[in-house]
């Protein structure tokens, strides 16, 4: 950590360099700091968790050996390109963890200049293996189904396809049972060599008959180790443990023929809820494919029941079992005949929006967008092209309701039974575009909230800096001296300054709830403040609030965000300006209140007003008002988001919602939340006399320098010796070092390094008698285990102030 120090300081960052590695770290990006030499001097914890590697082993590491042999001079050619322009952006590789996987990530660098020279590379990098893993299986089924409808008429044809299915999904081996309607059994399997098996044995196993895994599968069922989906799929993620369960030697013979795999999946192949024969997958390493990895292999299994049926008769007589492979969830298929369409399958039916007497009989090129007219004509009036580039076009189709929809679509001529027909098919490319806009949109946000949490944490620190001077300065300077209401007013403002950013942070991070004490108006009063600072001047914001309000007991960021999201709907709905106004009161609900159907209990509650002039909402969009998937195509309720998460936020505080609205009489939200049993907490005024002095040695443990300097002014003042470690590893060696000496350790609960759990573990390891602080800010307790919560001396939050520091250390030595 001191090279790391050190580092900063060379270079003047503007941003100390832990920041960079915390901030990153929850945004789930792996970072990394480079020299000129590419050689790594800096990371956060995402990257090692992702990678697989101790601190030890990536410090000093060589970044290009991060990847594979063949993708490093592409990596390479990304960092010199970074050098020369400055940055680069949005560079797609593969890396390759510690233990050997392949994780691909989206790259972006940026060059930190000293005195104007380019000395170091900062790179961020996210985790796209998921999107990657996702694309290649989409592809990879459009393939197959294109494979498959020009046909496969020979072995090698099938094992060529399995093949190509074993390199995208990554297994050891793949098999293939099956049996025709005829009775005619293929059964063919590649494997690649794991373990010591032999080459015989890997032939034998994929050799199995569909009677033996139907057999096999049936005496496994009901083990702990074997899983079986509703579509009747078999999979086990550790051989190892299904061999131990089974007890009849028969059965585990056949197992332990396969103990050199750990993963084993088995899809059945159906045609019609006709069992045709098994799909069988296997991998060495244990719980190689997750749930969805399962659907998928379940989606492109029934691909292959076409192996074993017949052509159609000349006639062209069409039943579902005859053409199963036209039902093919993924792709829409058509077959057409001079320019007529004979067939479409359900996903055509559902693309168009028709039903399948709508689109039968009808003319191709009908369903296209007129400028696309001359392309169909083409391609259906040259049914021996053969080559897919000649046969392959982007388009756009007609939908019900007058609406186009893009496509990108191909066509193959096909003989049946000496009638000339062409097959068709396409894939939405609105999907993909969609798809794309998202996640380039995800991409925006997040960086969005990455930036503002990163301000909101250093201004916090700041505050807390300010905040903890000031208090010191306050117990300085006597109350006689004319600065020291100003000092107090520095004080307040501080907390309240501090309050709010920690509101913030806390819902930038979507943390979990922490609920305290309060105050729904001085709550309601800091976001018309906000809002009437932001929103525009034709829109007037008014409060009129209950002084008396109760307290409630809730988490103040999230009653927050549900406030500001049904305001923002507000005025959405009110585009020419108009009135928003806020209003509390207290209200109690007897056991036949008619608004106990919303949801409510009887008891007392704090009832928030929000009522707007808008032009109201219809019966449907009022009926349909927290439903998410209910899109409003006019302005009743703005831009209609957001309203289904405060319908949650105030269920999980136990209160509910009232809507009442009418056509050109505006809109009334109530939000009711149940009253607290409690006060709020106001600030103390510091207490007669000198705060209490010590002499003990105290740990201080928080990685940010500010906050660790602030208290150790604080106690150094008052007589204690404290000694400072910015991580948990340097806390535990510090402490094995002067175990007999540190009477008390003060300890930050979010730190990057060591998880936290780990160090309190280690501590009490060297001292079960270890006394221990837990320094916290806003929601930050419940990241240590439960076990460790009640072997804590005490906790603190952050930021500190000298008087509840200096107590709560007293009393933990007292004690």
């Amino acid at each position: 950590m001191d090279l790391i120090s050190n580092k900063t300081d060379t270079y003047n960052f503007n941003i100390p360099e832990k920041i960079y590695q915390e901030l990153y770290s929850k945004a789930d990006i792996l970072y990394f700091l480079l020299d000129s030499d590419y050689q790594i001097i800096s990371f956060n914890v995402t990257a090692q968790e992702k990678l697989g590697y101790e601190k030890k082993e990536l410090l000093g590491k060589k970044f290009l050996s991060l990847f594979c042999e063949e993708n490093q001079p592409f990596a390479k050619k990304m960092l010199d390109t970074c050098f020369e322009r400055g940055y680069v952006k949005d560079i797609e590789s593969a890396m390759q963890s510690n233990e050997g996987r392949s994780l691909w990530v989206r790259m972006n660098g940026l060059t930190v200049s000293d005195e104007g020279t380019p000395s170091l590379i900062r790179i961020y990098m996210k985790d796209i293996s998921d999107i990657i893993k996702i694309s290649k299986q989409k592809d990879l089924s459009l393939r197959i189904v294109k494979r498959i409808q020009n046909g496969i008429n020979s072995e090698s044809s099938v094992k060529d396809l399995l093949c190509e299915i074993q390199n995208v999904i990554k297994s050891d081996g793949i098999g293939l049972s099956i049996r025709n309607q005829e009775g005619q059994s293929l059964r063919i399997g590649h494997c690649s060599h794991v373990g010591e098996q032999s080459d015989e044995s890997i032939e034998n196993f994929w050799k199995w008959p569909i009677e033996t895994w139907k057999w096999l599968m049936a005496a496994c069922s009901g083990t702990e180790a074997c899983h079986i989906s509703e579509a009747g799929t078999f999979w086990t993620g550790s051989l190892s443990d299904l061999i131990l369960e089974v007890r009849v030697k028969k059965e585990k013979d056949y197992l332990v023929s396969l103990e050199d795999f750990e993963s084993l999946v088995v899809i059945p192949i159906r045609n019609v809820n006709l069992e045709m024969g098994y799909l069988v997958l296997a991998h060495g390493d244990s719980e190689k494919w997750s749930k969805e990895d399962i659907a998928f292999f379940e989606e492109i299994a029934p691909l292959f029941s076409s192996l074993g049926i017949k052509e159609p008769p000349s006639t062209f007589t069409i039943d579902e079992k005859t053409l199963s492979l036209l039902n093919v969830p993924i792709v829409g298929i058509l077959l057409v005949k001079n320019g007529i369409i004979q067939f479409a399958n359900s996903y055509v039916e559902k693309f168009l929006g028709l039903p399948q007497n709508e689109i039968r009989g009808k003319a191709l090129v009908d369903f296209f967008d007129t400028k696309y007219h001359d392309t169909v004509l083409a391609m259906l009036q040259n049914p021996t092209l053969t080559e897919e580039s000649k046969v392959r076009c982007e388009a756009a189709v007609c939908i019900k309701g007058g609406k186009v929809k893009h496509i990108e679509c191909a066509c193959t001529p096909l003989s049946l039974n000496g009638s000339s027909m062409s097959l068709w098919y396409w894939i939405d490319k609105e999907d993909r575009r969609q798809f794309k806009d998202r996640l380039l949109q995800a991409r925006k946000m997040e960086s969005l909230g990455m930036l503002a949490g990163g301000i909101v944490h250093d201004f916090n620190n700041l505050l807390a800096c300010i905040l903890g001077y000031s208090s010191l300065l306050s117990e300085e300077i006597p109350k006689e001296s004319a600065y020291y209401e100003d000092i107090q007013q520095i004080t307040v403002t501080s907390e309240k300054a501090s309050e709010l950013t920690s509101r913030l942070l806390a819902y930038a991070q979507g943390g979990s709830y922490v609920v305290n004490a309060l105050d729904l108006n001085q709550l309601i009063k800091e976001i018309a403040g906000i809002l009437s600072r932001t929103f525009d001047k034709n829109i007037t914001i008014r409060a009129e609030l209950d002084p008396k309000l109760v307290p409630i007991k809730a988490d103040a960021s999230q009653i927050q965000q549900a406030l500001l999201q049904v305001v923002l709907n507000a005025r959405d709905a009110m585009p020419n300006g108009g009135r928003i106004l806020f209003q509390t009161q207290n209200i109690s609900l007897g056991e036949n209140n008619a608004w106990l159907r919303l949801g409510g209990k009887p008891g007392n509650y704090a009832q928030i007003t929000i009522s707007d002039t808008d032009s109201g909402m219809s019966g449907e969009v009022k009926e349909n008002l927290f439903n998410p998937n209910y899109a409003a195509k006019n302005r009743d309720v703005g831009k209609g988001l957001g309203l289904t998460m405060v319908q949650d936020i105030v269920k999980n505080h136990g209160g509910f919602i009232s809507v009442f609205s009418e056509r050109d009489k505006g809109t009334v939200f109530k939000i009711h939340l149940p009253a607290g049993e409690t006060t709020v907490p106001r600030s103390q005024p510091s207490t007669k006399g000198k705060p209490p002095l010590g002499k003990e040695t105290i740990l201080l443990v928080d990685d940010e320098k500010v906050l660790r300097e602030t208290a150790r002014k604080m106690l150094t003042r008052y007589g204690y010796k404290v000694i400072s470690a910015d991580s948990g590893a340097e806390a535990i060696a510090i402490y094995k070092k002067y175990i007999n000496r540190i009477d008390l350790i003060i300890m930050d609960l979010v730190m990057p390094g060591m998880e936290i759990n780990k160090v309190f573990h280690w501590l009490k390891k060297l001292n079960p008698k270890v006394k221990i602080i837990a320094a916290s800010g806003l929601g930050e307790k419940s990241t240590v285990e439960y076990e460790f919560h009640e072997s804590m001396a005490g906790y603190i939050e952050k930021p500190f102030q000298v008087r509840p520091l200096l107590r709560k250390v007293r009393s933990v030595l007292n004690a």
